[in-house]
């Protein structure tokens, strides 16, 4: 689905209006609806997702809608570069795995040390490339095409 968004006339306005509200009002975006959209969509895809898991297994408030459960879902998008199409994909195939091996090397003890190893992770990417780990690549791109 984000794909097809990307390329669409949706992510064009989208884009715009993240770049500059006012250029792209002046080109005929309306930008509330623009911004209302980006959030609908925002909103449904992860829910979707949620109400396909709830079909098959047991529901309870924790599991559904748990504040960690949502944090979860937006860090891999927070390290691997917010606003591109690989930015998430690349973040969860970092942080799943690391994830899970602080968690059962460290992480068993029950102080939530694998938590913090986590979240000291996201803090120098965030300070040190705060276009995330996909900024790393377009930054070499564009130098080489120079």
């Amino acid at each position: 689905m984000t794909w097809w968004l990307e390329d669409s006339k949706w992510g064009y306005w989208w884009r715009a209006v993240k770049d500059n509200p006012d250029a792209a009002e002046s080109l005929g975006v309306v930008v509330f609806n623009s911004k209302m959209g980006a959030a609908a969509v925002s909103a449904f895809s992860p829910r979707s997702r949620r109400l396909l898991r709830a079909v098959c297994v047991y529901i309870d408030p924790e599991s559904v809608m748990g504040f960690q459960f949502s944090l979860l879902m937006a860090l891999p998008a927070v390290l691997g570069g917010i606003g591109t199409l690989w930015g998430p994909m690349l973040g969860a195939v970092i942080l799943i795995p690391l994830t899970e091996l602080t968690r059962s090397f460290i992480g068993g003890s029950g102080r939530g040390v694998d938590l913090i190893v986590y979240g000291t992770l996201i803090v120098l990417i965030s300070l040190a490339r705060p276009q995330g780990l996909v900024g790393l690549f377009s930054a070499r791109r564009k130098e080489a095409i120079r």
